[in-house]
């Protein structure tokens, strides 16, 4: 068994509400790992502007390319299929596939709460969904005034018992297949803390790729402590600790080396490659075989670890589900804005957050927003 985990955001580009990120993590059976057969290019170092210094140190690695390869849509099928097919099944897609204003929340809804359910939790409303995916541990959306009195009842509209009926055949199909979803995290980032992200990172870029990499931190550290879990793992599996990471690529970035050594100060981590389509890295927390000499049995426990920075990234589908999640508490956080601010305002028409729009929006309410003191550092996006 091994563990898959995909990431994804949703909200970059928007001047109102918050940019998400969210992540699946997903515990698979898979093939064992395949012997190291020639060892990692000699070292290399340059330099980038975006990412600072990178190196390629000289050893083995243990070849997770046999995770890569895993196909979590022919697994799960027919249960689970890669795009909508009016409901028949299970589509677990990227949300741009699955989501427009015209057809509402019910097609994401569908995929998160199914997910949710088979995994024994079913949140009735927005704080409940929030708590459940703990995406604000710091509690950063109650100042705000139209999330003080919010509370969505959920599913918006997708049918429970529908629902109901896919999280059955989902567990079924997940217990034949040996994929079992573990774990759904995501992280809100309201417009303050993306304001100052952005001006302590000097770019909106840099912030997008730390929070992503401080996110996969916190669910990797989850998925090797927790005791809940590791009951669930043989321990003589090769495979049992490796973890195939996938994220959709952060724009135009290509090297993600210092990012992830920032986010990941322990282990010594080898370029696999950088590119266009996808730059891939590897780690492996198990020995110190080639680690600097001020980091040697400093390397925590643990297998191997390759993480992927991809385009189209969520045609995976454990980045797809994430990418679901994560327009899904973007839209309900919406609907906070839209339902403060519409009935203050006459004739206001709701705003999805995006820049053409959401001038409109900002110049509608601005006489209402300087009447009720509201700051524009916690309503509007800067960058």
């Amino acid at each position: 068994m091994a563990w898959m985990i995909g990431v994804d955001e949703a909200g970059y580009g928007p001047n109102l509400g918050p940019l998400v990120v969210a992540a699946s993590a997903w515990q698979v059976e898979s093939t064992p790992l395949q012997p190291c057969k020639t060892p990692s290019p000699p070292a290399t170092f340059g330099a980038d502007s975006r990412s600072g210094p990178t190196a390629v140190a000289t050893q083995c690695q243990a070849d997770l390319s046999h995770l890569g390869a895993i196909d979590l849509y022919q697994r799960l099928a027919p249960v689970v299929v890669p795009q909508w097919d009016g409901g028949k099944n299970l589509a677990i897609a990227d949300s741009k596939t699955l989501y427009a204003p015209a057809v509402g929340p019910e097609r994401l809804e569908l995929g998160v709460h199914t997910v949710l359910h088979m995994m024994r939790t079913a949140p009735q409303t927005w704080s409940e969904l929030v708590e459940i995916l703990e995406a604000d541990s710091d509690g950063r959306r109650a100042p705000l005034p139209w999330h003080q009195n919010y509370e969505c009842q959920l599913p918006v509209s997708a049918s429970e018992s529908r629902i109901f009926d896919l999280s059955k055949q989902l567990q079924e199909r997940c217990h034949d297949s040996g994929a079992i979803p573990v774990k759904l995290q995501a992280r809100l980032v309201f417009p303050a803390e993306f304001n100052d992200l952005v001006q302590y990172y000097g770019s909106k870029g840099a912030a997008l790729s730390h929070v992503t990499l401080s996110l996969v931190r916190q669910l990797v550290d989850f998925l090797k402590t927790s005791p809940g879990l590791s009951h669930t793992v043989d321990p003589g599996d090769p495979d049992a600790n490796s973890m195939f990471i996938v994220c959709d690529k952060h724009g135009a970035r290509n090297r993600y080396l210092a990012l992830l050594q920032h986010h990941f100060p322990e282990p010594w981590i080898q370029i696999l490659t950088e590119g266009k389509n996808e730059s891939r890295y590897h780690w492996d927390r198990s020995t110190a075989g080639g680690v600097p000499p001020h980091l040697e049995g400093e390397v925590a426990d643990g297998g191997p670890v390759e993480i992927c920075f991809r385009t189209k990234g969520e045609s995976f589908l454990p980045t797809a589900l994430a990418s679901m999640t994560a327009k899904y508490l973007r839209e309900l956080s919406m609907r906070a804005v839209n339902e403060f601010w519409c009935p203050r305002v006459p004739n206001l028409k709701p705003t999805a957050g995006y820049p053409t729009d959401a001038r409109k929006f900002k110049k509608a309410i601005d006489g209402k927003q300087r009447e009720l003191g509201i700051d524009n550092h916690i309503l509007w996006r800067n960058r």
